[in-house]
């Protein structure tokens, strides 16, 4: 069943990872590629955070903008929305993302294969500050896949050109077709070990990017089994090194098949 699962997994140690405060900017950001899931997700997080306190909203195009503008303006903690109604009240100056550190993408291959890539780019470069991955130990789970790989290029990029020191350590669960970019960068740090087993992550992990999920129909029929074990356990591993850690932020990328039809 959709939201119950996966949703629980990302959702209650981000949670308990927010601080909810007097200040009315989102301290978290769950993008979504259609309103349906969108709703479906704040649901959940809404009956698992109820007694934290947490100010959750959700935001979707079709619906009432100027309510959800007043929403927004009273002060929210999380919120949970689709990508063009996010770059709508950016754009509006509405909606700030400037004291955001845990990031969810609900579905990324789902939202790639819509258009969506050029509005998460800008969302997630709008007002959130790369100079807070300076001198920090980045954790990417997946580090071979389209989404994983473009995080770490950025980041070994961002130590090429702006001295960032970001140090990453990639995980997969084999070595096989690595890019060589990767492969031989100073910076790169590799674990490759099966992300459904508690993760053997030695050192202190300041952020998380988790993009282990498998996002082909063609995989998630094979190894249906495997599919949900990098979405669910995966997710919960990543969660517990972020725990024990004391990671500044997570971002959790999901697979559309995780859902089923």
């Amino acid at each position: 069943q959709t939201g119950t699962g996966k949703t629980l997994a990302f959702g209650s140690v981000l949670l308990s990872k927010i601080n909810p405060s007097n200040d009315k900017l989102p301290q978290a950001i769950i993008l979504s590629p259609t309103r349906e899931l969108a709703m479906q997700i704040h649901e959940e997080m809404n009956r698992i955070g109820k007694y934290n306190g947490s100010k959750i909203t959700c935001v979707y195009g079709g619906s009432d903008i100027e309510k959800q503008i007043r929403t927004i303006k009273k002060g929210i903690d999380i919120i949970v929305g689709t990508p063009g109604r996010v770059m709508d009240l950016m754009r509006r100056k509405v909606l700030k993302l400037t004291n955001v550190k845990f990031v969810v993408l609900d579905e990324a291959d789902e939202m790639l294969n819509m258009g969506f890539i050029e509005d998460i780019e800008n969302i997630l470069s709008e007002n959130i500050s790369w100079e807070k991955l300076k001198n920090s130990t980045v954790l990417v789970t997946g580090f071979k896949g389209m989404i994983g790989s473009y995080i770490t290029k950025t980041c070994l990029y961002l130590n090429d050109t702006q001295d960032y020191h970001i140090h990453v350590i990639g995980l997969e669960r084999d070595d096989r077709n690595v890019d060589p970019y990767i492969l031989n960068h100073p910076a790169m740090e590799f674990v490759y070990q099966d992300v459904s087993q508690p993760l053997n992550v030695q050192k202190k992990v300041d952020w998380i990017v988790h993009a282990a999920s498998p996002a082909s129909p063609l995989i998630m029929k094979n190894d249906p089994v495997g599919t949900v074990a990098a979405n669910a356990l995966g997710t919960w591993n990543a969660l517990q090194v972020a725990h024990q850690s004391q990671a500044q932020g997570f971002i959790f990328i999901s697979s559309r098949e995780i859902y089923g039809q």
